[in-house]
């Protein structure tokens, strides 16, 4: 039997085996709140090894925190319970409930293994670097009259943020700029999901996407922290650093975080009328209607011109009434101002909101569809607004 977390977006340290069948591992966190990401596969090696499995994920020992004891423990119970998922022939799979048990200080999930299918688990399905790249790539062969593959930014190990452009003709005039970005903390996959539904519908067939083609000029950055996903980190990068923070670049003072500058490089020459970020959370929540997702607007003072605050008003309508994005408490949050959409707001009066999807409750289609959701009341707020 091979149990191994080494692998592209792999997480766990410390596999040991306490019994025939009976494995544990430790789960790698980066921080506080961001320690709860495993992914780790289990491969029989005969026949007579294939069968149920019984695996306990633990929280991360080495995490140190003045106040929270057992940080780690905390982190890992505290984004439970959520779906527990699997692959069969490739395919994603939410362990039936019976097969999985969280307690107050581990996860334990009886997985059945075939001998012929090594076999992922996983508390957040991945979107790894590779199949993301591959995936916009695609979408760009199969339609070069309206998309094209790009590569923006670079990370600090330097690898470049995978993308893909659409629009009608590839041609931007008189086009409404727009940028989709997601993955700056690398685990949070539904985000990416998100990304990706967004570009596989408007390079599709539906005639509403032809209209946004025909009106938008659409950027979509699924990961923009490649580093720290291909790393399976939690929050962080390859150097241990948030990548989440723009800082006061809007003053001309550039993040010193090698992604973050790349992001804010990107943005700041031919600023986007909008701007769409995704993140996730995980687990079926105490603090939103389950499975509802959360939303973050911006403050009004970010905006200096007013018609671009009535386009925002009305994009943060449409965002309450056309997605499922409650936040906490059944209420927007807010975004705060050293975030790239205050940042953007306050220099060029860039609208959009940032998106969180609950990864307690979907798989990629699932998440694909919120981002999409995401996406139109923004695209649909904006010109209903002007």
């Amino acid at each position: 039997m091979i149990v191994t977390s080494d692998f592209e977006c792999g997480n766990g340290k410390q596999i040991r085996r306490v019994a025939d069948r009976h494995y544990i591992i430790t789960e790698r966190g980066d921080k506080v709140t961001y320690c709860y990401y495993f992914c780790f596969r289990i491969a029989a090696e005969t026949p007579e090894e294939a069968g149920d499995v019984l695996v306990e994920v633990v929280g991360d020992p080495d995490l140190e925190h003045d106040e929270v004891k057992d940080v780690g423990t905390v982190g890992l119970i505290g984004h439970t319970p959520c779906n527990i998922w699997y692959t069969r022939w490739g395919h994603w799979k939410a362990l039936p409930a019976p097969r999985v048990e969280f307690t107050r200080t581990s996860i334990r999930a009886t997985v059945p293994v075939h001998h012929d299918d090594p076999v992922t688990v996983t508390n957040v399905v991945p979107a790894t670097l590779t199949d993301t790249t591959d995936f916009l790539k695609c979408l760009a062969e199969k339609c070069p009259e309206h998309s094209e593959y790009v590569e923006v930014g670079e990370s600090c190990e330097g690898r470049s943020f995978p993308g893909i452009r659409i629009t009608d003709g590839l041609n931007a005039n008189g086009k409404i700029r727009a940028v989709c970005f997601s993955g700056q903390h690398p685990i949070e996959f539904p985000g990416v999901w998100g990304t990706r539904g967004i570009a596989e519908y408007l390079t599709g067939l539906l005639p509403e996407a032809a209209e946004y083609r025909r009106r938008f000029d659409v950027w979509v950055l699924p990961l923009v922290n490649p580093d720290g996903t291909v790393m399976g980190n939690n929050n962080f990068n390859a150097k241990g650093e948030e990548v989440m923070s723009a800082g006061a670049a809007s003053e001309g003072e550039l993040p010193d975080i090698t992604e973050a500058r790349s992001l804010w490089e990107f943005l700041d020459p031919a600023p986007p009328e909008l701007m769409l970020n995704i993140h996730c959370y995980c687990g079926w929540g105490s603090f939103v209607e389950p499975p509802y997702n959360g939303v973050y607007f911006l403050k009004d003072e970010y905006f200096g011109d007013q018609s671009r605050l009535k386009r925002q008003k009305m994009i943060e309508e449409f965002a309450r009434f056309k997605t499922t994005g409650l936040s906490g408490h059944t209420r927007p949050s807010i975004t705060g101002e050293n975030s790239f959409h205050a940042q953007m707001a306050m220099k060029h009066g860039t609208c959009g909101f940032l998106y969180e999807i609950n990864a307690g409750n979907q798989g990629p289609w699932g998440c694909s569809h919120e981002g999409i959701a995401a996406f139109r009341a923004m695209a649909d707020g904006y010109l209903a607004g002007r």
